[in-house]
């Protein structure tokens, strides 16, 4: 004969449980109460027009690289080459 199946009869059905779930609301209030209140410093003035004493110094701006000319000195090795070797 074949046996049936049959489920567990578990107590974890049959216990009630509380419910923990906060309502979205809730949530929100619970997590204002947390936060607190943001209260920047107030900012020195003379941060701003300062020469370096307060805060970060100030670099001075460097001169843009001056372009100077280069000369290719292939043409006079070759030159050379050549009147090297004709004087063997």
């Amino acid at each position: 004969e074949l046996t049936g199946p049959i489920s567990p009869e578990l107590q974890t059905t049959r216990r009630s449980r509380k419910s923990i779930m906060m309502t979205t609301e809730e949530k929100e209030l619970t997590q204002m109460r947390r936060v607190q209140a943001f209260k920047a410093r107030p900012i020195n003035p003379k941060i701003f027009t300062s020469g370096g004493e307060y805060g970060v110094p100030r670099v001075e701006k460097k001169k843009p690289t001056a372009v100077k000319e280069f000369k290719l000195s292939r043409a006079k090795k070759h030159s050379v080459r050549k009147s090297v070797s004709g004087n063997k």
